[in-house]
């Protein structure tokens, strides 16, 4: 056996040993990344579960503004997952289902405890069709993910419907008009018919943040964008989100009525007039032959 004190460095059988580092988990560090998105939609849903307290309670202030802390809860969770490669199937289902809670349920009750349950039926009838329409729109987007243009949503988005709803109440006040109650169950007929529509509305998922900004300041981007939402709120109110919402909508509307007259003179540059007119000339006397044959057999 070789004496200690003749070691020899270069010696192949006799290597002097390599610290190894440790390093962290594959496994480990994929379920880190797969946590954070979804942390931000437990606090979205905590937030709209507040908001349907606070409504049942009275505290009307406290859940209009609960359900606006979800939306931007909503709105980090998704852009937080992408920007660290975070998406999974399980966080889409989660997102929808504390959306259905968030912005299908708690809008609809601040507006009952608010006003509508002053109209009796017609109040619950309204408010049972937003709730609706907002889960139809959740799981008809569930059912399309990954089949439709990922830059434009199909139909009004929940979370700003919820806005819309919400901010209009705390606009309104805690004191409620006729004429008040009544802005209110029209604002939400039209945004429960635009969530369920075929409308196209712009997503604002192909920025691609993360292809200009690395590493740690990911997480610091997102926290500069929470807290400039939280000053926002601040100092434009519930204003300034309304507005927001009600631009995003009419801007659908517009981008939707664009799309179906570029289709309309489309077609009418692929059909000529003549052709048209004597398409629908043939469907309709094919009809009334039709018909005679049918008065002839009886």
């Amino acid at each position: 056996m070789a004496d200690p004190g003749d070691f020899d460095p270069g010696a192949p059988e006799e290597m002097a040993p390599v610290e190894k580092k440790e390093q962290v988990p594959a496994i480990e560090y994929r379920r880190v990344v797969y946590l954070i998105p979804n942390l931000f939609t437990a606090l979205a849903l905590l937030a709209g579960f507040y908001a349907v307290f606070q409504a049942i309670a009275g505290n009307l202030t406290a859940a209009g503004y609960a359900i606006i802390l979800a939306a931007v809860m909503d709105a980090l969770d998704g852009r937080v997952a992408r920007m660290i490669k975070g998406e999974s199937a399980f966080g889409a289902q989660f997102d929808s289902l504390s959306d259905a809670l968030c912005f299908g349920l708690a809008p609809v009750v601040l507006a009952h405890q608010w006003g509508l349950q002053e109209f009796g039926r017609p109040g619950f009838i309204i408010g049972f069709f937003f709730c609706a329409a907002a889960v139809i729109r959740l799981a008809r987007f569930n059912i399309s993910h990954g089949l439709v243009n990922p830059r434009y949503f199909s139909g009004l988005p929940s979370p700003v419907a919820g806005l819309i709803v919400a901010t209009l109440v705390l606009e309104l006040g805690e004191d409620p008009q006729l004429g008040s109650v009544l802005v209110v169950m029209l604002t939400m007929l039209v945004v429960s018919a635009t969530m369920v529509s075929d409308f196209r509305f712009y997503s604002f998922k192909d920025i691609n943040l993360r292809a200009r900004i690395q590493g740690p300041a990911m997480m610091l981007l997102a926290l500069v964008a929470f807290a400039f939402v939280i000053l926002l709120l601040l100092e434009w109110r519930v204003l300034g989100v309304l507005l927001a919402c009600l631009l995003y909508l009419l801007s659908g509307l517009w981008l939707s009525g664009r799309y179906m007259l570029r289709r309309a003179v489309a077609f009418y540059r692929e059909v000529s007039p003549g052709d048209f007119y004597r398409e629908i000339a043939d469907m309709w006397h094919g009809r009334k032959q039709a018909d005679e044959r049918d008065r002839d057999e009886k």
